[in-house]
């Protein structure tokens, strides 16, 4: 028999909390709209591409990452689950400090996801309030400025067995 985690979408549910969250808020959403993305592990530089230069984007883009569980916490106590998971807020400063651009830097707009986020109580699977683990700023490789902020939850697990195949 081999162990598993009873909910497949634990940690992809939880990433999908907090995009809707993000997505939900006028700041982010209201005109001109900055997308928020969950990253799926798939082409996340294509999709940052058509999101930030779209009309009506405002040369902004929020990506959530998937939370990665901390190995720290199988060692002292299996059924516990402490996960980090980022969120960069990307600003491409040609478009958005421009005539058509909304003028929200990456800081800025990384100063609204905080706020929507830290103490943030997860509805399902029993996370605790999000804490804000990190804050770093710089430019990524396409000369975009970049505010990544980090996230840490904790939740137990409820472990079963599988039958193996």
């Amino acid at each position: 028999m081999a162990e598993a985690v009873q909910s497949f979408e634990l940690l992809k549910g939880l990433q999908t909390l907090v995009a809707d969250r993000l997505s939900a808020d006028t700041q982010i959403s209201g005109p001109p709209h900055i997308a928020v993305i969950a990253d799926d592990g798939g082409d996340i530089d294509n999709q940052i591409q058509k999101r930030i230069g779209a009309v009506g984007s405002g040369g902004g883009v929020v990506i959530v990452g998937l939370p990665a569980p901390n190995a720290q916490d199988a060692r002292t106590l299996p059924d516990l689950m402490t996960v980090e998971f980022e969120v960069n807020c990307i600003e491409s400063p040609i478009i958005n400090r421009s005539q058509a651009g909304n003028k929200v830097q990456d800081n800025r707009l990384a100063e609204i996801v905080l706020g929507k986020l830290h103490q943030y109580q997860p509805e399902t699977d029993g996370w605790s309030a999000l804490q804000r683990t990190g804050w770093s700023q710089g430019m990524n490789d396409q000369n975009q400025l970049v505010t990544t902020l980090t996230f840490a939850t904790t939740t137990m697990v409820a472990w079963e067995d599988v039958p193996e195949e």
